[in-house]
């Protein structure tokens, strides 16, 4: 295989998206890999001041970013608090399968955020690419 260029690397279109059949709600929403940088700072803005995750803040943040189409706002995420658990969850175990976070992601929670130390020693998890591929 051959060594890519810098180029080659960064008009690559690697964020894929994903179909999830949401039946409660009468369709499907799509979901989408995020960025490198999209996954950091979504780790950035669920941490507290204590350094922990707020795991409420991280799903409702990963449905905000995460959902492709509908568009869904953090004005509209206080909207999500008010359906089915259930389904919320569910939509976020699978906007985390995508993209390698979560329990559902072979066990490693915060493995896609660890820092550039992390990248080098080859623990930074994996992404599984699924469906079509979008613009970053």
């Amino acid at each position: 295989m051959a060594v890519l260029t810098l180029a080659q690397i960064a008009a690559a279109q690697d964020c894929r998206t994903a179909e999830v059949d949401v039946p409660e709600w009468g369709g499907a929403v799509r979901i989408r890999e995020f960025t490198f940088d999209a996954k950091t700072r979504i780790l950035a803005q669920a941490r507290g001041t204590d350094g922990t995750i707020d795991h409420g803040k991280l799903g409702l943040l990963l449905i905000v970013h995460g959902v492709a189409e509908p568009t869904i706002t953090e004005a509209d995420a206080d909207m999500l608090r008010s359906k089915n658990g259930a389904v919320v969850e569910r939509l976020v175990k699978a906007i985390g399968d995508l993209n390698s976070i979560g329990e559902g992601a072979s066990g490693k929670t915060e493995a896609a955020f660890l820092p550039g130390d992390a990248l080098e020693r080859g623990d930074a998890g994996d992404v599984r690419p699924a469906g079509d591929v979008v613009d970053g």
